[in-house]
C-alpha cells in the first residue's frame, strides 16, 4: 500500500462579491459579466501567480449550487476553455448546494492525497442575479416533498 500524499493549498483568491439583485440587475456590479468568465480570470491568475505550467494541472473542479442557464458549465469545461488551460486538462462540475466550492476543494485534495492528481484547481462560481433561486423557471421543487410530514419537520 502506498503512503498517502499530503495536499496543500498554495493559492487562494476570491472575486469581489455583490448582492444578488434579480429584480434590479443594474445594481449588481457583476451584471455585465458571466461567472464562468470571472472564474477563468481567477484560473489565469492562479497560473501566473504560482508559476505552475498550465499543462501540469491535473484537474479543474468547479462547484456550483444551481447549474442552470449561464451557470451550466458543461462539466466545468466553460471556465477552462475561457482560460489559459489546455483542452487536455479534465474538468468536473459538482453541486453540493451551499458547500459546492468547499466540496470541490475537498475532492481536489482527495485526488492529490490518493495519488490520482498532482495539481488541482478547485473552487466555485455562482451568479444569483442572473440565475436566481427564487422565481426561476428552471427550479421546480417536487411538491410531494413539501407535504409529507417527515419532510415538513425539517
Amino acid at each position: 500500500m502506498q503512503d498517502q500524499k499530503e495536499a496543500y493549498i498554495v493559492y487562494y483568491k476570491r472575486s469581489p462579491f455583490s448582492r444578488s439583485r434579480p429584480g434590479d440587475p443594474d445594481r449588481d456590479v457583476f451584471n455585465g459579466i458571466r461567472m464562468d468568465e470571472v472564474l477563468s480570470l481567477l484560473i489565469n491568475d492562479s497560473i501566473s501567480s504560482t508559476g505552475v505550467r498550465a499543462a501540469e494541472i491535473s484537474d479543474l473542479i468547479t462547484g456550483c449550487a444551481l447549474q442552470a442557464d449561464e451557470n451550466w458549465t458543461y462539466g466545468g469545461k466553460h471556465p477552462a476553455l475561457l482560460s489559459k488551460l489546455p483542452v487536455s486538462v479534465p474538468s468536473m462540475a459538482l453541486d453540493r448546494a451551499c458547500s459546492s466550492s468547499l466540496n470541490a476543494i475537498s475532492i481536489g485534495a482527495m485526488e492529490i492525497m490518493t495519488g490520482n492528481a498532482d495539481i488541482v484547481l478547485a473552487g466555485g462560481m455562482e451568479h444569483m442575479t442572473h440565475v436566481p433561486l427564487s422565481n426561476n423557471p428552471h427550479v421546480k421543487p417536487n411538491i410531494k416533498l413539501l407535504v409529507r410530514p417527515e419532510y415538513a419537520k425539517l
